[in-house]
């Protein structure tokens, strides 16, 4: 899992049992959070940059999301606790909510002040592996391995559409833009856009190299697709055309990650790199192994 801060010079990825920050570009360790379960899945910033997301567990044993400080690391909220391990969480845009899902096929919704739950859905037969609020946060859209992708109103608390588009397990969803459009990425290899409002695709984009499991939205209406060749492919969300591609790793892609001023991709490969892309290409990839050293280095200043 990888998660860029709101002011795009530092990233957070996942670890064993913690969170590292690194610097960017420079890759150099910052800090180390600990206290979080065996695996971590997924990241989030809060829009402020002052807390992190961690969404984490232990397979069929243990779930859970916490909030911590960026600056300290301190525990600021145990949010939740499952039966098995959350896989997704995110923020909605002004950072009072959030939302994180996991292998119990429950989404859970938390106030981000209070630490308090507000509700739960269990809409899917199967892991819920991503999931994403719209810009406005009334709605929320949740992938899952029972090969569906599901559109919830928060407000009216009912289920808006299911898309059953994909042949395969989806793992992969972004929200494009502030219109009814998603995107989503599926063990069969394609990417699906959809219309929230009915539930149909409007453009499939092929062509991968095995499963599509990450996926981010980019500025200027374009995505970013991460599959099991190593290359990361932008394509335009409206006509599905390749506008670019980064050969980054020989490695299957494992995470991405977008700076808010959509500038910088980071791409996590499952050998261990992290590897940030300028996606202008005006600078050369810079590229660093996520294994950290046995201690932070002491701040240089």
């Amino acid at each position: 899992a990888l998660a860029f801060h709101p002011d795009g010079t530092r990233l957070a990825g996942s670890g064993y049992h913690e969170v590292l920050i690194w610097s960017v570009p420079d890759g150099r360790l910052l800090a180390r959070i600990t206290n979080v379960a065996e695996r971590v899945h997924a990241l989030a910033f809060h829009p402020d940059g002052r807390r992190i997301a961690v969404a984490a567990g232990t397979p069929g044993v243990l779930g859970e999301v916490k909030l911590f400080d960026v600056e300290d690391s301190r525990l600021v909220a145990d949010l939740g606790v499952a039966d098995d391990a959350f896989f997704s969480v995110a923020f909605n845009a002004d950072g009072s909510r959030l939302i994180a899902a996991g292998a119990d096929r429950t989404a859970r919704l938390f106030d981000t002040d209070t630490g308090a739950q507000l509700g739960e859905r269990a809409d899917h037969a199967d892991w819920v592996q991503a999931i994403a609020f719209s810009p406005d946060a009334r709605r929320v859209v949740s992938a899952s391995r029972d090969d569906t992708a599901k559109v919830f109103d928060l407000a009216a608390q009912k289920l808006v559409t299911t898309f059953s588009g994909h042949a395969a397990s989806v793992a992969a969803v972004c929200w494009l833009g502030d219109g009814p459009l998603v995107a989503t990425g599926g063990r069969d290899g394609a990417v699906r856009i959809w219309n929230v409002e009915n539930g149909k695709e409007s453009r499939r984009i092929g062509g991968f190299t095995g499963a599509v499991d990450v996926l981010v939205p980019l500025v200027g209406g374009r995505i970013a697709v991460g599959d099991r060749s190593g290359t990361v492919r932008v394509h335009g969300a409206a006509d599905g055309k390749q506008t670019a591609s980064f050969p980054v790793a020989k490695a299957p892609t494992t995470s991405l990650a977008a700076s808010r001023d959509g500038r910088l991709l980071a791409v996590g490969s499952l050998d261990g790199g992290i590897t940030i892309v300028t996606l202008d290409g005006t600078t050369a990839p810079a590229r660093w192994q996520a294994t950290p050293p046995a201690a932070p280095p002491a701040d240089p200043r």
